[in-house]
């Protein structure tokens, strides 16, 4: 969205190119478009969080950890997602 929001500025001050308002329009309607579909996709990817974390805490309760390859790929993933979250939040 950040970048979205920069070449919007850009754009708005781009006065020379001929394009620069059928761009700007573009760009805008990207940027709104963006919005829009955030908070769904934040919640979808919280839910796969949340899946994910009962996940490895029933891996754990069981005694699993068999295989501590996927285990720590799995949280790995956790905590990239995580910060993914935080940064779009």
């Amino acid at each position: 969205m950040a970048q979205q929001e920069a070449r919007i500025k850009k754009l708005e001050g781009d006065s020379a190119d001929e394009n620069a308002e059928y761009q700007l329009r573009q760009e805008r309607q990207g940027l709104e478009e963006t919005k829009n579909v955030l908070p769904s996709m934040r919640q979808k990817i919280q839910e796969a969080l949340d899946r994910l974390e009962q996940e490895l805490e029933s891996n754990k309760e069981s005694g699993g950890e068999q295989d501590s390859k996927q285990v720590t790929k799995a949280k790995s993933a956790l905590a990239d997602a995580k910060k993914a979250v935080e940064e779009i939040s």
